[in-house]
């Protein structure tokens, strides 16, 4: 099932799919608008449930000042996430047919969803070339190999690792690791291990350990770590929190090593989503909490290497930036007033006080800069005599 979240209806900032077993996949990329409407939007699935389009929009390279919003659409394999084609202008417009029939003024008779359908075949041909490397700039670079606005969950999802292609993916996660691209290899290599199709010479030790959900009533966890698959207890503290209180729980890497973290949904009817997280202890296979300090964990996005939760502080929407080091996250910043037109933000540095300004508002904290006032001595006139002589009666 598609997940909205990260704002209101008409406008979200985030979507992910889940699995029926709860895995997350996030098969778009970070930084898009999603055009969705809960209470009008029930046609975006086509009559046969087998798609949907999701309506989304990115803000394209920026020229002279000015940068310009691009409008696409993406229709989605609800069977397992595969984002199987992204379009733009008029066939946008269209709707559905009978079945999973696409019909716009382009497409009369009838839009070939699955014609463009990614493979991880085409992906790794296309990467190992470098062909777009001098035409489209991404970071990291197999991202511009990949259909717009989408991920390398969405390959995964697509055309998952097994005997017929492990060759292809083998090969991909030497790339991969080649460029340095360590969020994507890891996550291969998990993956990979987790199924005995890493390299020829490597074994399932040097895999991540995989993390999964067995059950949900009751809840039982499990990983399959150096090999072996052991049971996974919730510690009886953490569970007696949150038991009656947590409404959903899927696995998701949010700290960006490869390995899941386990994510309880809390219950709630207000604008601040929240979360609780365990984190997998390999030395001694047990599970603890991963503390968020601050205002805990909630409308949570995974960019850059950053976890950023967003929450409503009465009126007042903040932004905690966090950065996983270790078998912890330790907060790197906080934005108040996110939305307000000027933000207030507080950086706390490795050593030393927290150092307060103001920064310019912007969708992404990363673009927001520090406002620097000036003077223009010029324009006091009449008020710098007034200046001076103040100045003289207080010497």
């Amino acid at each position: 099932m598609l997940l909205y979240s990260d704002g209101v209806d008409g406008d979200y900032k985030s979507l992910v799919y889940k699995t029926n077993t709860g895995r997350i996949l996030r098969i778009f990329d970070e930084g898009l608008s999603y055009n969705y409407n809960s209470k009008y939007d029930a046609g975006n699935l086509s009559p046969d449930k087998a798609y949907s389009v999701v309506h989304f929009s990115e803000v394209g390279e920026e020229y002279e000042g000015h940068s310009d919003t691009i409008y696409l659409c993406a229709f989605v394999r609800m069977s397992d996430g595969c984002v199987v084609n992204v379009s733009a202008g008029e066939q946008c417009g269209g709707g559905w047919g009978a079945s999973s029939l696409w019909r716009s003024s382009l497409s009369i008779n009838g839009y070939d969803l699955t014609k463009d359908l990614p493979t991880i075949d085409k992906v790794y041909k296309d990467y190992a070339s470098g062909r777009k490397d001098l035409i489209q700039v991404s970071s990291p670079r197999v991202l511009a190999y990949f259909l717009e606005g989408t991920t390398f969950d969405n390959i995964l999802a697509c055309d998952p690792p097994r005997e017929t292609n492990k060759n292809i993916y083998s090969d991909m996660l030497t790339l991969l690791e080649r460029d340095g691209d360590a969020s994507n290899s890891l996550k291969l290599r998990a993956i990979m291990g987790a199924t005995g199709m890493l390299p020829t010479g490597e074994t399932v030790q040097t895999a991540q350990p995989a993390i999964k959900i067995e059950s949900r009533l009751p809840l039982a966890l499990s990983v399959f770590d150096h090999g072996a698959k052991y049971g996974l207890l919730v510690p009886r503290g953490f569970l007696r929190e949150i038991e009656a209180v947590y409404d959903d729980v899927h696995i998701e890497d949010i700290t960006g090593d490869g390995v899941g973290e386990v994510i309880f949904h809390l219950a709630g009817d207000g604008v601040n989503s929240c979360s609780r997280v365990l984190r997998y202890e390999s030395s001694d296979r047990s599970l603890k909490e991963l503390v968020f300090n601050r205002g805990g964990l909630c409308n949570f996005k995974v960019r850059g290497g950053y976890i950023i939760s967003s929450y409503k502080d009465g009126a007042t929407w903040v932004e905690d930036i966090y950065i996983a080091e270790g078998r912890q996250v330790n907060i790197k910043m906080s934005d108040r007033c996110v939305g307000c037109g000027e933000v207030s933000r507080i950086v706390y540095p490795f050593a030393g006080s927290p150092i307060r300004s103001l920064v310019s508002d912007d969708m992404n904290f990363e673009k927001r800069t520090e406002l620097v006032s000036t003077v223009d001595l010029s324009r006091l006139g009449f008020f710098l005599p007034l200046l001076r002589l103040s100045l003289r009666k207080n010497i």
